[in-house]
Formats: structure tokens, C-alpha cells, sequence
């Protein structure tokens, strides 16, 4: 999720394809080994992510304090979890402002906009607890009837809003406002 959020920026900084090359070659070297030593470890110890690394050990004879290894993997979930809720409610915030009409034009006015919001820390806090309320309905209605009905819904949804919003805000100026206004009034 990290890479998602500032990719398009830092490909374009960084030089187009040759940090997207990159980039892959890190995801694999780096990425790849890792994600597989952690379900080998996970499927070889059948144990929660905190104990495995220590069951292992303990097998091979080591000490069981490489539980250490897998309560920071732990941890380091949490914290990132936590991070990206904060980002889930900016992203609640940002599609009420734009649906209820009250989003600001232009990158002075959004950049302002932005930093006020962020510097209101009971908007931001409220915002973060909406999406965890929003997680928490659709998992208390299990997978057939919140998982799935959300998905039903939430891909259309957003399907229709790319068809609705690109033709207003891609258009040239002239063609702008007059798509704009009839889709307004819709």
C-alpha cells in the first residue's frame, strides 16, 4: 500500500520508467523473499505470526526468543494499520466535501483546503472513527451479506463516478460548463 499512495509522484520525479524499473527489481529482490519466508514460516510452525519464528527456533534448538521477530512483525501491522485508517477517513472527508459540493479549485485553494482539514485534529479523529464504524457494519454482516453486498455496490459506484467526473473536469473549458451543469442538475 506504501508504494500506491506516492508512486505516480515519485515515477514522474524520478524518471518515468527508469524508477518503475526500479522499483519493480527492489519489489522482487527485496519484496518477494521476504513475503515468502514469512508463509513458510507461518504454514511450517501453525502458530499466530508472534509465536512462529520462536516454535521454529525452538525446534532447531535456539532460544524461543525469536517470538521477538514475529511481535515486531506484529506491531509493525499494527502501526501501519493505524496509518492508513487515518488515510481511509481522509478519503471518507474528501469524497463527502466533493459530493456535498464543497471541495476547493485550483492548487493554492486545494492546498490550503488540505492543510486546514489536516491541522483540525478532531476532523481528522471523527473522519478516522466513520471509516472504523463503516468496517465495522459491513464485518458484523459477514462475508455473503457485508463484504460482498459492499462490493457489489462499491465497484459499480465508483465505475459510474469516473464516467460522471472525467467528462466535466477533462474537458476543455468551453465544453466544461455546459456537461458540468447539466450533470449538476441530474
Amino acid at each position: 500500500m506504501g508504494s500506491i499512495w506516492r508512486f505516480p509522484y515519485l515515477a514522474a520525479a524520478g524518471g518515468g520508467f527508469a524508477f518503475i524499473a526500479v522499483f519493480v527489481l527492489a519489489c522482487l529482490a527485496f519484496g518477494a523473499p521476504v513475503f515468502i519466508a514469512e508463509t513458510v514460516i507461518g504454514r511450517w510452525s501453525r502458530h499466530s505470526p508472534p509465536r512462529a519464528a520462536g516454535v521454529i527456533a525452538g525446534r532447531f534448538g535456539y532460544s524461543a526468543l525469536w517470538n521477538v521477530v514475529g511481535w515486531t512483525g506484529s506491531i509493525a501491522g499494527f502501526l501501519i494499520i493505524s496509518y492508513y485508517t487515518m488515510i481511509a477517513g481522509w478519503v471518507l472527508a474528501y469524497t463527502w466535501f466533493f459530493l456535498s459540493g464543497n471541495y476547493a479549485r485550483g492548487t493554492p485553494a486545494v492546498v490550503a483546503k488540505f492543510h486546514a482539514f489536516v491541522a483540525d485534529s478532531r476532523a481528522v479523529s471523527l473522519w478516522q472513527l466513520g471509516f472504523f464504524a463503516l468496517v465495522a457494519v459491513i464485518s458484523a454482516r459477514q462475508l455473503n451479506r457485508g463484504v460482498e453486498w459492499a462490493n457489489r455496490w462499491r465497484a459499480p459506484g465508483c465505475s459510474r463516478f469516473c464516467w460522471c467526473w472525467s467528462p466535466t473536469h477533462l474537458l476543455p473549458e468551453m465544453w466544461r460548463a455546459d456537461c458540468g451543469s447539466h450533470l449538476r442538475r441530474t
